[in-house]
């Protein structure tokens, strides 16, 4: 029959008709604290003679071989993508223009450029925003959600982000569109580098298409921000 361990006097906390929670056992090795049921603690356990694989060797059956085999021919000697000159030390680099970052044979870009443009998983889909909400509409900044207020007195109707242009390496997607005026407006507060370029590309590749850039001055201007 199996013991159970658990029962009254064979559980290692039984002692004098009671159970002790807080007996403290302790490993006949080094003198470490151990459960209660274990001799040894973990680390003494697994040395040398009182590990169960002590001095026992992995034997491989014919068929873990022949599958070892299937999986890793194809990377050995010369049949490894790295071989070259009787050597495995073939590097590989970005394939992207002046890019000179090491990849593996498997990648053909880096992280880097992997991310970028239309190589990125989000390319085209710009993030919906998620800081002020106004007419069932989430708005990326305060000055945003005022100039659309301000459209709305003025009885203009607008359109909040409703299209994305293809720039090559990146996107666009302008804030507001105007159909009365069919122009495309932009609120900004700051004009980076990178914004900067991505307007001048709009306008080259958009040529027909009426863009605006409203900045805070613009902005005071027209009553908008004070």
């Amino acid at each position: 029959m199996k013991k159970h361990y658990n029962i009254e006097k064979n559980n290692g906390s039984y002692k004098n008709g009671m159970y002790c929670q807080n007996r403290k056992n302790h490993c006949i090795n080094c003198g470490k604290e151990t459960s209660p049921l274990a001799k040894r603690c973990n680390s003494c356990a697994k040395k040398e003679k009182l590990n169960p694989l002590y001095n026992k060797k992995i034997i491989f059956t014919k068929k873990h071989k022949k599958n070892m085999k299937l999986n890793h021919a194809n990377f050995f000697g010369k049949n490894n993508p790295n071989y070259k000159d009787d050597k495995t030390n073939k590097v590989y680099y970005c394939i992207e223009p002046n890019c000179d970052n090491i990849v593996s044979g498997s990648n053909r870009r880096c992280i880097q450029c992997s991310n970028k443009g239309i190589y990125n998983s989000r390319f085209g889909k710009p993030m919906k925003p998620h800081f002020v909400h106004y007419k069932n509409i989430w708005f990326r900044s305060n000055w945003e959600m005022w100039f659309a207020q301000w459209l709305i007195l003025s009885n203009i109707k607008w359109k909040y982000e409703p299209k994305t242009f293809d720039l090559g390496n990146t996107t666009y997607t302008p804030d507001f569109y105007l159909s009365k005026f069919d122009i495309y407006i932009e609120i900004k507060g700051y004009k980076s580098n990178i914004f900067n370029k991505k307007i001048k590309k709009f306008k080259c590749l958009y040529p027909n298409i009426k863009a605006q850039v409203l900045t805070q001055t613009e902005l005071q201007r027209m009553g908008i921000l004070q």
